[in-house]
């Protein structure tokens, strides 16, 4: 079991979590060692081992696993080490399952809407197909169902989230566009805006979704 793909994992579980959840790291005190030990800093190999220079390369960013290591002296021997990586490993790959279940089943509440996986599908494809070639306004427009003579001419109107947010005022689809900013689904460009990566690997998990049903 390597570490990357642990590490990988774990960054994975920030990218599903919209709604805050218990941390799995926060339940495996365990994982939460692996994870400070991670983030230590080690000498140059080539460093002469105890020398100025070699001492000086060490950072631990958390002070407490010096105290920690004590615990798990009896999981420090490369089986146990193995075993418990696997047991943790397994652990993540659950949650992330569980994640995105969560994602696909539980309506997410932006303001006082209600969206659904179909719904945010829409939505957040519109963000991808426009990026920043369009203005805030036109985004509002084409989520309000506002047909215009330029949303017209550009086709926009038979984009799928073209009326999406037809029953909501104006002011509340710019704040429900601010609410997907503070999800860190999407950012604001000089024009428009485009998806950050959390917000591209939700769309492609509810596009594949999508897909299978």
């Amino acid at each position: 079991m390597h570490i990357k793909e642990i590490q990988d994992k774990l960054c994975s579980l920030t990218t599903y979590q919209l709604n805050q959840r218990q941390v799995l790291q926060e339940n495996d005190p365990f994982l939460s060692f692996i994870q400070k030990v991670l983030q230590v800093k080690t000498p140059n190999a080539k460093l002469e081992v105890g020398s100025i220079q070699w001492f000086s390369q060490w950072n631990f960013p958390d002070v407490t696993l010096l105290q920690e290591t004590n615990k798990f002296t009896c999981c420090m021997n490369p089986n146990e080490i193995e075993k418990k990586l696997t047991e943790i490993s397994a652990k993540i790959e659950n949650e992330l399952h569980k994640q995105r279940q969560d994602l696909l089943s539980t309506p997410l509440k932006i303001g006082q809407i209600t969206f659904d996986s179909n719904q945010m599908l829409r939505l957040l494809t519109l963000i991808d197909t426009l990026k920043n070639t369009e203005t805030q306004q036109s985004y509002v427009q084409i989520l309000e169902g506002v047909s215009t003579n330029s949303i017209r001419q550009k086709e926009l109107d038979k984009i799928p989230a073209f009326g999406l947010l037809s029953s909501v005022k104006r002011k509340r689809i710019v704040t429900y566009l601010q609410e997907l900013q503070n999800y860190q689904l999407l950012k604001k460009e000089k024009k428009g805006f485009s998806l950050t990566p959390k917000g591209e690997t939700i769309r492609r998990l509810f596009e594949e979704e999508s897909r299978r049903i």
